[in-house]
């Protein structure tokens, strides 16, 4: 496979001839037409003495003055920007090209010795119609672009993935430089795998599986010519037969480029798509100005993407690291909680399978998920999943998926709720083996207690400060609990119910050792009230929790409470806000209730 040095244009096979109504202006112009559309401007309709003309771009390389008066006349429309070719004898208007380095020349179709019957020159535009003829703004067809397929042929490559460029050549538009294989949607009758496939085979050679490709990123493009299009992007990576050049005369290279690395001289065009594609975007706008070059100017990057909601898999070097790990992935899903915080897709394989891989909010998160998963998470057998890769700089996790669904929301009878909840005491109890370690769990809390408290401050009761600050106080005097390892977030959100009644727990990136009553703090608002589900709890759990494990529980909900009302509050979470006030409400009549008087000692 050639790598290209230098841009040889080859002669080009698509000429057409044409010229002015007394033959003096004569020429051809090799290559395909380039956005027909008919024009009713102001300067279009003075010049014919008619509503409007009929125009296409070609190649400004595949055009020659043949006749005897050479070049036409110019005459400048757009003074600075763009100027009319016209023949000094008849009169006839044939051309229009813009100043500066124009890589296209605008042609009248009508001056065409041959123009009917070529779908290729039927205007897809109507342009500025109503300017100089009103009653024919009503006909004017709704606005048009061509669609144009990419291929993305990638490999991988020592250092990191590759994609197949192929540099233009002859009179074509770009020539000389390097492009994704690409064409158009031949018509109505041809869908857009359809025209990825033709147009494949026709350049490369190699045969492509409708199965195999997956569409990677979608560009509206303007040229600097102003013709608008639409790119659809497409990836394959796996393919039948190897790479070639099939059209010489289009195209005189062809060579694989490191995707991280892409090289000068490409077509703003398909390195815009290709940006887009490596960033993890699904949508990009790329509209190029009238002084903007062809090929790429890293000074006047035109791109601009767009966010994409739905399946939307992570960023290219998680789908990677995903897919290094678990082989092709298919399809992904984003299961992400709404809330700010690591990342979370569902990725099913080529195969069928099931993963799921996450995207760390930070280190400190990463590490404690990671350890947790090598160390002690395994001992919970088949009730938790099982780590299949990590990486530290992504940060990323790749896990096994689990049966069942969430408890989060779910409903179930009273009898129903008692036997979940003694399997969650069961479960906690596996856990909550004995640890050995710095428990931070109530310093951190405090040394963010007046900060919590003053950001909360508005959504507080009176007097909910100074009770959550008497509760602290007497904190510091209760003896510290054994230390054990804890979950961290063990919540319903993060239990899995399967139909057999079995249950398992994931998200362990807050896992570290503390009091086991660590756990218990998001359990005790779902047992406000139901003192039968505190109690199948500790049935499962194997023992009641003593009263000095209870009052600390106590403290650690309040400080929960207090962080999830100035948290709610700042990101506007409606749950954690009232789940926070609601929390507070109930320790202080619970306070009440047992100290009628008011005693602060």
């Amino acid at each position: 496979m050639q790598r290209p040095e230098l841009s040889v244009p080859a002669a080009g096979t698509a000429v057409r001839t044409g010229g002015c109504l007394c033959g003096a202006l004569r020429f051809t112009v090799a290559g395909e037409p380039v956005d027909p559309h008919v024009c009713g401007c102001a300067h279009c309709a003075r010049r014919s003495g008619s509503p409007f003309q009929w125009w296409t771009a070609f190649p400004l390389a595949g055009l020659s003055w043949t006749g005897e008066h050479g070049e036409p006349a110019w005459y400048d429309t757009h003074p600075g920007r763009a100027r009319r070719g016209f023949c000094s004898r008849c009169g006839s208007h044939v051309a229009a090209l813009d100043h500066g380095d124009p890589a296209e020349v605008g042609i009248l179709v009508t001056a065409l010795d041959d123009h009917r019957g070529a779908p290729a020159l039927v205007p897809l535009n109507p342009n500025r119609l109503n300017e100089a003829a009103p009653w024919l703004a009503p006909a004017q067809a709704r606005h048009q672009v061509p669609v144009d397929v990419h291929l993305l042929l990638r490999r991988d490559g020592p250092a990191g993935p590759e994609v197949l460029l192929s540099r233009r050549a002859g009179a074509v538009y770009a020539t000389g430089l390097l492009h994704a294989p690409s064409g158009h949607v031949d018509g109505p009758h041809e869908d857009a795998v359809q025209a990825l496939i033709r147009e494949t085979g026709e350049e490369t050679g190699i045969a492509v599986d409708p199965a195999d490709i997956v569409h990677a990123v979608t560009v509206h493009h303007r040229s600097p010519g102003g013709p608008a299009r639409i790119g659809l992007v497409f990836e394959v990576r796996r393919w039948h037969g190897e790479p070639a050049i099939m059209e010489p005369e289009l195209c005189d290279a062809m060579d694989w480029y490191p995707l991280a690395d892409l090289p000068a001289g490409m077509v703003a065009y398909c390195r815009a798509a290709l940006d887009a594609y490596r960033d993890g975007h699904r949508f990009a706008v790329h509209f190029q100005q009238p002084d903007d070059t062809v090929a790429f100017d890293p000074a006047a990057d035109r791109l601009r993407t767009l966010p994409s909601t739905g399946t939307d898999g992570p960023c290219p070097a998680v789908r990677e690291f995903a897919e290094r790990a678990v082989g092709r992935i298919a399809s992904w899903t984003d299961v992400s909680w709404a809330r700010p915080g690591s990342r979370v897709w569902r990725a099913t394989g080529a195969g069928g399978g099931q993963w799921y891989v996450k995207v760390h909010r930070g280190a400190r998160f990463h590490a404690r998920e990671v350890e947790a998963y090598r160390s002690w998470v395994p001992g919970l057998g088949a009730a938790a999943p099982r780590l299949v890769a990590a990486d530290a700089d992504l940060p990323a996790i790749v896990v096994t998926a689990l049966p069942g669904t969430s408890l989060h929301g779910a409903v179930h009878t009273s009898e129903r709720q008692c036997e979940i909840f003694r399997r969650i005491g069961t479960l906690a109890a596996a856990i909550h083996q004995p640890a050995v370690g710095p428990d931070d769990t109530l310093p951190v809390a405090l040394a963010k207690l007046e900060r919590h408290l003053a950001a909360a401050r508005t959504r507080l009761a009176p007097g909910d400060a100074d009770f959550v600050r008497a509760l602290v106080a007497r904190a510091e005097l209760l003896p510290r609990p054994e230390t054990v390892r804890t979950h961290g977030d063990l919540q319903l959100r993060n239990l899995l119910l399967d139909r057999s009644g079995e249950l398992y727990v994931i998200d362990f990136e807050r896992a570290q050792v503390g009091p086991a009553v660590r756990d218990l703090v998001r359990l005790a608002d779902l047992w406000a009230g139901r003192p039968d589900l505190r109690k199948a709890l500790a049935d499962g759990y194997g023992r009641p929790f003593t009263a000095a494990e209870l009052e600390y529980l106590t403290v650690l909900e309040a400080l929960d409470a207090v962080s999830g009302i100035q948290y709610g509050a700042t990101v506007d979470d409606p749950e954690l806000l009232e789940r926070g006030l609601r929390t507070l409400t109930r320790l202080r009549a619970t306070a009440e209730a047992a100290n009628p008087r008011g005693d602060t000692a």
